[in-house]
């Protein structure tokens, strides 16, 4: 489940890192965050700057008004833990299809990663692939994690063509 990188590789170690705590100690860092403001809004703020595209101006994508928004859902929600808990939920419960038809998942699916054709072939020649009824394959060059905010045309346009033959 988690897997050693060596020391050169900060940011996929970084990202190990993010699912070690969340799956092993999603509780306690549901419990602080909920408690700060501070904390909720400064730990958002670190994880939308290090997800999104870095060639783009993080400030225009992103106002103030909007990150402020989306970290007072979830304060007053006080649903922190559900976007955490979903790591820890998948390891120890993980998902089995009901039947036993190819493609597991047979509605027409596209996926869009985030500006990476290192990704696609990932995804392409990897042991998902054949689960699902994948229609669109597309990345794009701008737009990061949160690609649907900063790239929302082409996200659109993605979504419309997975679906064209379904119309």
């Amino acid at each position: 489940m988690f897997r050693n990188y060596g020391d050169g590789d900060g940011e996929v170690r970084g990202r190990d890192n993010l699912v070690t705590v969340h799956t092993l100690d999603a509780s306690t860092l549901t419990h602080g965050l909920n408690d700060s403001p501070i904390g909720m809004l400064a730990r958002l703020l670190q994880r939308w700057k290090k997800w999104s595209d870095k060639n783009n101006d993080f400030d225009a994508v992103f106002s103030r008004d909007f990150i402020l928004t989306q970290a007072t859902v979830f304060r007053v929600t006080q649903s922190i833990g559900t976007s955490l808990r979903t790591y820890r939920n998948t390891v120890r419960r993980p998902w089995t299809p009901l039947h036993d038809r190819r493609p597991v998942v047979e509605p027409p699916a596209g996926v869009t990663p985030p500006s990476c054709e290192e990704r696609i072939a990932a995804f392409e020649n990897g042991p998902t692939r054949a689960m699902f009824n994948v229609v669109n394959v597309n990345a794009h060059r701008k737009g990061g994690h949160f690609g649907h905010y900063e790239n929302p045309g082409a996200h659109v346009g993605d979504v419309r063509e997975t679906f064209r033959e379904a119309r």
